[in-house]
């Protein structure tokens, strides 16, 4: 018997009088294994979308690139929430980095389909995430809040990827002598 089907035969095995879980820890673990598969689903579809983009299975990689734009977005709406309800406390760093991570997805999404208007909409927002990043990692390491040769790869990966955004925002643009 594979293991997979021995944990699923002693997960469903009745259970001796008392051993049984309460109601609540049982609803517990069906909200933490359903958002273990909603993020299993989400980093499937990443995987799927890149995949099919790489074999220019360019339709696939759209339907796949639309999940991930879904799932972006629902997360950014949440922080944007939590964020309202918290007045902006602690919710602002987790906020900052959904509206990055959701510009990411709105990018790839847009090249895949060759959308110049989402582009030009989203690349300065893109621009500006890499550029918050930037001057967060500056600032920490200013005041030693972040190890040394950690905040200089940071700032070194996001120099690169602000640089290639700014790039492709005036290949965008169609401005003569650029990419």
């Amino acid at each position: 018997m594979s293991q997979a089907l021995m944990i699923a035969a002693l997960a469903l095995s009745p259970a001796s009088a008392g051993d049984e879980p309460s109601v609540e820890a049982l609803r517990a673990e069906v909200t933490q294994r359903e958002s273990e598969l909603h993020r299993a689903e989400f980093a499937l579809a990443i995987a799927r979308s890149r995949l099919a983009k790489a074999e220019g299975k360019t339709e696939l990689a759209i339907a796949e690139g639309r999940k991930v734009v879904q799932y972006r977005d629902q997360e950014l709406k949440m922080y944007q929430e939590l964020y309202r309800i918290d007045g902006g406390g602690g919710a602002q760093a987790e906020l900052r980095r959904a509206e990055g991570a959701a510009a990411i997805a709105r990018v790839w999404l847009a090249e895949v389909e060759n959308r110049r208007d989402v582009l030009l909409a989203e690349l300065p927002k893109l621009i500006a995430y890499y550029d918050g990043q930037i001057r967060m990692h500056q600032a920490l390491l200013k005041v030693g809040g972040i190890d040394p040769t950690e905040a200089k790869a940071s700032i070194a990966k996001d120099s690169e990827e602000l640089r290639r955004a700014k790039e492709r925002l005036a290949a965008a643009k169609g401005e003569p002598g650029k990419p």
